[in-house]
């Protein structure tokens, strides 16, 4: 029996609504299922996610950090961040009430006698704590599950700020990518979520046979049937997320008023939209919030829009509208880590008038869908097979656990 425990940044429900909180509970679950694994978790929980505590606990036995909730809480977490701050105390910028609570239900589960053969942190956030878990459980194969290589995206924050703000991000950057590589140094496995990012990693000395490319999770809509397309224009994605809702931004800033002599929609679907998000809807703009559903949106809309300005790692969104058959403009961070070829199975758009260009395009008929939509899963069936992913994931795990047993 193999033990295995989890440091995570994301507690795993059914109902998480981010990428990687998806791909998490997909894996985490994998591994559960397996009787050859003895697994625990150890997660941070936000406030409204205590709802979710019962269901997990019926099926993992997890320990949770309750990261805010009571104001006794709240001004306690803020003290101890702030403690952190002036005691350099915290792990880069990370909160040092996570991070003190972590290592402290890390060192109960030690002393309560569990000791894993094989630990995987989840999320960069958890990566950098690698030095601290190590002095708890000394003989544990540590793994680096890394949702995206953050100090890519630190890069591009940087790179697209001016002035003194650039600096600071620029100096925030290099703090972060000698940390974060240290962090996957002193790991014996990385698993970045593709093969881009596999080759970020070789290219900043991390030696290839210790990295193990994930296939992320993604909701599978090939079984849509796109029949009644109308001319509406999608950007699907959490919108509290900074680098989505900036996108969305930009996409109606600078691309509707090139569409004004059509009669197209933009669609922006996803949860906790943001007020400058929100004050830009009108009728030819329609910010939905939160949706229970969004396979009719992928069925019927025109086409897929995926206008990033900053961020890192693969795109689940790009991915889930690979399989659901609808075109797809992106530029170089959406596609970023997606084997699909320009004009064969997406558009690449780096401009407004590169948008508004392939959009009147699928207005006029203009481009042959049904080829389109053949590479589309070709793309799909080549290089996203979960199930195959989830067992490579579990003999992974096995064979590490497994080798750490025999040499204690």
């Amino acid at each position: 029996m193999v033990r295995l425990l989890y440091l995570t940044n994301a507690i795993p429900y059914k109902s998480i609504c981010h990428a990687g909180g998806k791909t998490f509970y997909y894996y985490v679950n994998a591994a559960n299922a397996n009787d050859g694994i003895d697994l625990k978790v150890i997660g941070l929980c936000k406030a409204d996610e205590r709802q979710f505590i019962k269901e997990i606990r019926e099926k993992i036995d997890c320990r949770f950090v309750l990261t805010m909730g009571t104001s006794l809480l709240n001004i306690k977490r803020i003290l101890m961040d702030i403690w952190g701050i002036c005691t350099f105390q915290r792990c880069f910028e990370q909160s040092y009430f996570k991070k003190y609570y972590i290592l402290k239900e890390v060192k109960q589960l030690h002393e309560e006698g569990f000791e894993p053969d094989v630990i995987i942190l989840e999320w960069t956030n958890m990566v950098l704590l690698v030095k601290s878990i190590k002095k708890v459980f000394p003989y544990a194969k540590i793994i680096a599950s890394e949702h995206d290589v953050s100090f890519l995206g630190a890069q591009r924050k940087y790179i697209q700020a001016d002035g003194k703000v650039r600096h600071r991000l620029k100096k925030r950057y290099l703090k972060l990518k000698k940390l974060e590589l240290d962090a996957i140094s002193a790991c014996d496995i990385v698993m970045p979520q593709n093969e881009k990012d596999k080759k970020l990693l070789m290219e900043n000395n991390v030696p290839e046979e210790k990295i193990h490319v994930l296939t992320a999770y993604f909701h599978n809509m090939s079984h849509i049937k796109r029949e009644q397309v109308n001319h509406d224009i999608l950007f699907w994605g959490a919108m509290y997320r900074q680098e989505n809702y900036e996108a969305a931004i930009w996409f109606i800033d600078n691309v509707m008023s090139l569409l004004e002599d059509t009669d197209v929609r933009f669609i922006v679907a996803g949860n906790r939209p943001p007020k400058e998000l929100q004050i830009r809807s009108n009728d030819r703009v329609i910010v939905t919030g939160f949706i229970e559903d969004e396979t009719p949106y992928f069925a019927n809309s025109l086409c897929f829009v995926s206008p990033l300005l900053t961020g890192a790692g693969i795109k689940v969104k790009v991915i889930e509208a690979l399989s659901a058959g609808i075109p797809i403009l992106t530029n170089s961070i959406g596609i970023e880590g997606i084997p699909a070829e320009d004009g064969v199975s997406y558009f690449h758009c780096e401009t407004a008038q590169d948008y508004a260009y392939f959009i009147k395009k699928f207005l006029n008929g203009e481009i042959e869908k049904d080829s389109l939509l053949e590479n589309q899963y070709q793309v799909i069936e080549k290089y996203f097979d979960l199930e195959k992913s989830a067992k490579d994931y579990i003999s992974l795990i096995k064979h590490l656990g497994e080798k750490n047993a025999t040499k204690k």
